[in-house]
């Protein structure tokens, strides 16, 4: 291999048929492969675009390790933005990132394999790798990550529409239904107060009964129309908190750091996670007090939901909790880690840990 100090001019002819041969090659495995990649011409377009940046970026990555300061290679140059602007492509091309992870694969071997043929010992191959290596993840990491949100707000709206549809019938079918039982038991006469036989106790107490059932159906409906929308994260909390100041427990939000926007999917399901949180506080913890507090990083937001309550043993949770059950689900599907801490009679903590992935414009 020549000294580093005096490393020989790569001909445009060199990098030509380096990128000849692997456009070939990798379009031919693919194809055997019966990849969508290469099955739709303007997706095997946008294929070829990103290999040939990839290219560029190895070339240039290889010539500067030998001559510091040279000159970075021409080419288009697959950026961040453009990388996940491809994410959204393929999503709405509906072409799963296995896909892209395995063409990923094929064009690693192939590369490899070309360069090291096309120039012998220009380059020592365990450098080519390294640089290949890091110049696919440049565009398979904020692909697969844009796919992924772009799904995460589909599910989002879904599940926004499907809340919405529940909390109407609620209002319109079960509340008004409730409602009219309770209006009926109220004419009937048999709940009078001056009334002392044992039927007439039952009545009041099944108008009692029904009451509660009305007035938590209702409170059920409201919630359900919560959503983050155009706010921010914490502002949804405390707008929520607010509209909910009559329950038992008051509840206080606290933000530490600079708070972010986070993608629409996952402000979206982080809100009903800490939703789900304060409302098993209330519900199960005999709390005086609950606390949110959101810690905001430059790569991640931590919200705790800390209550003064009895605590529990978390061995005699009921496997059909699924309050804790489905906040647990919603943080795995956005990337959010959950942990429990709490100790029968101190109170329970529940913190979420959600990494920040910016929202591209």
């Amino acid at each position: 291999m020549p000294a580093a100090s005096q490393p020989p001019e790569l001909s445009d002819a060199g990098f030509s048929t380096v990128l000849m041969r692997v456009v070939e090659e990798l379009k031919a495995r693919l194809a055997s492969q019966a990849s969508p990649l290469v099955s739709d011409r303007t997706v095997g377009d946008e294929l070829m675009v990103q290999v040939e940046g990839i290219l560029v970026r190895v070339f240039s990555s290889l010539a500067a390790a030998d001559a510091p300061g040279r000159p970075p290679g021409r080419g288009p140059v697959i950026t961040a933005t453009a990388g996940a602007d491809i994410g959204r492509r393929r999503a709405d091309q509906h072409i799963h990132p296995a896909e892209s992870l395995a063409a990923a694969n094929v064009l690693f071997d192939v590369s490899l394999t070309v360069i090291t043929e096309v120039l012998p010992g220009r380059w020592e191959p365990a450098a080519v790798a390294l640089s290949l290596h890091h110049a696919i993840m440049e565009n398979v990491v904020p692909a697969a990550t844009s796919y992924v949100n772009v799904l995460l707000g589909r599910l989002s709206g879904a599940h926004t529409e499907e809340r919405l549809r529940i909390s109407r019938d609620l209002h319109d079918r079960v509340a008004h239904g409730i409602a009219v039982a309770h209006q009926r038991l109220q004419l009937s006469g048999f709940a009078d107060t001056e009334r002392d036989d044992d039927g007439s106790a039952d009545i009041r107490a099944a108008l009692e009964a029904l009451q509660l059932a009305l007035h938590e159906t209702q409170a059920i409906a409201t919630e359900l129309r919560y959503q983050v929308g155009s706010k921010q994260l914490h502002e949804a909390l405390i707008d929520f908190v607010d509209d909910a100041a009559d329950e038992v427990a008051p509840v206080i939000v606290s933000n530490t750091g600079s708070p972010r926007r986070l993608t629409t999917g996952v402000q979206e399901e982080a809100f009903i996670v800490v939703r789900e949180l304060v409302h098993n506080a209330r519900r199960h913890a005999q709390a005086s007090s609950i606390r949110i507090d959101l810690t905001w990083t430059p790569t991640s937001v931590t919200v705790s939901v800390r209550d003064d309550g009895i605590g529990f043993v978390r061995a005699n949770v009921r496997p059909g909790a699924l309050g804790l059950i489905g906040a647990r689900e919603r943080a795995e599907a956005i990337g959010a880690e959950l942990v429990i801490v709490t100790t029968v009679g101190s109170g329970t903590v529940v913190t979420l840990d959600l990494p920040i992935v910016e929202e591209s414009a």
